[in-house]
């Protein structure tokens, strides 16, 4: 990878070089001329460098004065925010409106506008047609609508560590120095892509002109076709029975008893109606849970009763909190131990 590119990236405050990867795609997607544009938007807590680094982008491809602004309020705003500038940025976004979610939308893939020139309406307006990339900062009550996920690269950066934490200023003054090298750098990956692009098998699926881009431009990022592939195509989401094991061990650490009380304690989340369905998800999500730091076992207690354990592998992978559609808290009495199961 270019040195420049590098700099780039260390006056960013991403967390994985998937991220740096979605933000190279982005970059490279907002230097074609005729779209569809995805959108980027970089989410994390207060002083995780979000605005900051937004400046940089911006501005990196489309210099302005106020390279960014606040959301506006009507789709007209919006369309003459699109007017006169070519990327648009809008900061420290908590909300969209249906209406502007789906101008925003068509906006990214194209949108047909009809302006006047002068303050009063005519009876002949300027037919127009927009593309425009458009990047947000959001802000920790951010909610992403579905139709703008379905568009978006999302990276979350993580809190600034005060120990490497440095003056804008400085980073200012690196980003600048580096300016035309970094141009030239991605400049050398539009040639790439458009030198690879005719012999290539194109991709298909969610965002299959950005995807296929910034595939054909990766010899030139330093990243292969697959890795870009996969950092600009997130894995799908895990199975239902997953997410509600995961709130469960996040409240409770443990949790043993037999497939139907299971049952009792998840409904009406899961989708399976019986005991055996409960145990044959298990056992086909055992890898995932695995994967999650969530240890699984089944064994029979005097050869009859069959015994479901699940707790949190010791030094595995910390439980996450709930899920927004796990439910909240699983109320039923606490689970016996294996002492008191034998007793009985």
């Amino acid at each position: 990878m270019p040195l420049a590119l590098d700099t780039l990236r260390s006056c960013l405050n991403l967390p994985s070089r998937a991220a740096w990867l979605r933000c190279l795609a982005w970059l490279l997607a907002t230097l074609r001329p005729y779209g569809p544009y995805p959108f980027l938007i970089l989410q994390g807590p207060p002083g995780s460098g979000k605005t900051f680094a937004a400046r940089i982008l911006r501005c990196l491809i489309d210099p302005s004065t106020a390279p960014l602004s606040p959301i506006p309020y009507t789709a007209r705003d919006l369309l003459l925010l699109a007017r006169h500038n070519w990327i648009l940025a809008f900061d420290h976004v908590s909300a969209l409106s249906p209406p502007l979610t789906d101008a925003l939308c068509r906006l990214a893939s194209g949108l047909g506008a009809a302006s006047h020139e002068t303050s009063r309406a005519t009876t002949h307006p300027l037919l127009q047609y927009y593309k425009r990339p458009v990047l947000l900062t959001v802000t920790e009550r951010w909610s992403c609508p579905r139709d703008l996920a379905e568009r978006a690269f999302i990276i979350t950066l993580p809190p600034l560590d005060p120990a490497r934490r440095s003056t804008e200023i400085a980073l200012l003054t690196a980003f600048e120095q580096a300016w035309p090298a970094i141009l030239g750098a991605l400049c050398a990956a539009i040639s790439t892509a458009l030198t690879r692009l005719p012999q290539m098998n194109l991709p298909s699926g969610k965002s299959a002109d950005v995807l296929a881009w910034a595939m054909a431009a990766s010899p030139a990022l330093g990243c292969s076709e697959d890795e870009m592939r996969q950092a600009l195509t997130p894995p799908p989401p895990p199975h239902p029975m997953v997410e509600v094991v995961r709130a469960l061990i996040e409240q409770r650490r443990q949790w043993t008893g037999t497939a139907t009380e299971l049952l009792d304690l998840l409904q009406p989340v899961v989708s399976c109606q019986t005991p055996k369905g409960v145990s044959q998800q298990l056992k086909t999500c055992m890898l995932t849970l695995a994967d999650y730091g969530i240890e699984l076992k089944f064994r029979h207690l005097h050869g009859k009763k069959r015994i479901i354990e699940l707790r949190e592998e010791p030094g595995g992978a910390s439980v996450p909190k709930n899920p927004p559609d796990a439910p909240p808290d699983f109320h039923a009495p606490p689970q016996p131990t294996e002492t008191e199961e034998l007793k009985s």
